[in-house]
């Protein structure tokens, strides 16, 4: 019975053991203010400086209450997505002026609320002017919008950038007419190939601003180039937006970025040596900015998860360069929730390369508890974690350390081998001289 208790202890303390983060591996850590905890989740945002200190894919976030017991919990962007429901649309009394225009009628069947619309023109590089009008007969027309604008360009066979959508706002009634005028570039009629209408429900994703430490643009050939420093690495980017003056202009826009200038490195077979070389630029969104009369489109959609840098290439082609004065950068909001205990106190660790991201069960459960309530909280200051011990980089084996000692002794092996081989010929050498028979004669 007593081996039995003192087996039962032993796989208690394992089990807890087991349970128990090592806190020490992180090199940060923040306490987590929580005003009263009740049923649900606790929710607490995420400010840039910590997004900063962690892994571009935050592994190494942890959440630990007492006794550094390591609590599941869930990252989230607060908000819902923009969604476009498509609408039924039938076309017809298709007509055109030569030269002028093209125009198309379109039924949609009822009286459902809309407020976007994509037009299928046929053609290469074009920009043309958009008409919209409502009717609830199908006879007496109102004017929705007037200028509207759809564009295309058309590179060595391939679509740079294509622009069917015009907004318009809301609108019941149960007929449209659309005009489409000729562009200066289009030499025969407009053909309107397709009409598609939706209804476009604006999201409520929570955006956050991100200040721009730097800024400076350049122009170098016929593009201008933009680089600004954000200040911190990790931000979730969604949006960039250009400053510049007012004037009408189109142009093609590549958005680039990194998360450091430079990283150091080893040169490969010598692992006693470490170069700096730069980080690569990477890809994060692409599109267009211009404005028109009635229209203006200086945001452009980023995906950047790890880049404090960006870079912005603005191709000029033939025209002046694009003089631009600034640009703001926008991130999602982060979250994370967890779920409480009664009682306890919760610190949150970051700042640990070798961490590997977590898998916790309350992905599985996290809409139920949402539904029970979410209880606001706030982290305090970030500071160095008191337990933090470094892990010490890899020991190198002691030839490589010691790589002169290791070639002097390797030399001396060698020559002591070849004086052993050279004895060993002269003693055959005169073996073979005396006839061979001193050894024979002695037998």
């Amino acid at each position: 019975m007593i081996r039995l208790t003192a087996y039962l202890i032993l796989c208690l303390i394992s089990l807890a053991c087991a349970q128990a983060l090592d806190t020490a591996r992180w090199s940060h850590m923040a306490n987590i203010r929580v005003d009263s905890i009740s049923r649900g989740l606790i929710e607490v945002d995420l400010p840039a400086e910590e997004l900063d200190r962690l892994n571009p894919n935050m592994s190494d976030l942890r959440v630990v209450a007492e006794g550094n017991r390591e609590v599941g919990y869930v990252t989230s962007v607060p908000g819902t997505p923009k969604q476009s429901v498509p609408l039924p649309a039938r076309l017809y009394n298709r007509t055109f002026v030569p030269g002028v225009s093209s125009r198309v009628t379109v039924d949609t069947g009822s009286g459902e609320m809309k407020n976007r619309v994509e037009i299928d023109s046929f053609g290469g590089n074009f920009r043309r002017t958009v008409r919209i009008e409502g009717s609830d007969d199908g006879r007496s027309w109102q004017t929705i919008r007037a200028d509207g604008m759809v564009f295309r360009v058309w590179e060595d066979g391939e679509i740079l950038y294509d622009k069917q959508e015009v907004t318009f706002p809301d609108n019941n009634q149960r007929y449209l007419r659309i005009t489409v005028f000729n562009g200066s570039d289009d030499l025969r009629s407009i053909e309107i190939r397709n009409i598609k209408l939706f209804r476009r429900i604006v999201g409520t994703i929570k955006l956050a601003s991100v200040p721009v430490r730097s800024f400076s643009s350049t122009v170098n050939g016929n593009k201008t180039v933009i680089t600004a420093d954000l200040g911190f690495r990790n931000l979730p980017l969604q949006c960039i937006t250009l400053q510049a003056p007012a004037g009408l202009f189109f142009r093609r826009v590549m958005v680039q970025g990194r998360n450091a200038e430079t990283v150091k490195g080893r040169i490969p077979g010598e692992q006693l040596k470490t170069v700096t070389v730069g980080v690569a630029w990477r890809p994060l969104g692409s599109g267009a900015v211009y404005q028109y009369p009635g229209e203006t489109l200086l945001a452009i959609n980023v995906d950047g998860t790890d880049s404090r840098y960006l870079r912005v290439e603005i191709e000029n082609e033939d025209n002046p360069p694009l003089r631009v004065t600034g640009l703001t950068a926008q991130r999602s909001a982060l979250l994370l929730q967890f779920k409480p205990e009664p009682g306890e106190s919760y610190r949150l660790y970051l700042g640990n390369p070798e961490a590997i991201a977590p898998s916790y069960d309350l992905d599985h459960y996290i809409e139920q508890l949402r539904a029970e309530g979410i209880t606001r909280a706030s982290l305090g200051p970030v500071a160095p974690n008191p337990a933090y011990a470094a892990a010490r980089p890899p020991v190198l084996p002691w030839s490589e350390r010691q790589q002169i000692i290791f070639w002097v002794a390797l030399l001396a092996v060698f020559l002591v081998l070849l004086l052993l081989v050279r004895r060993q010929l002269r003693a055959a050498r005169a073996l073979e001289a005396s006839g061979g028979t001193g050894q024979l004669g002695k037998e």
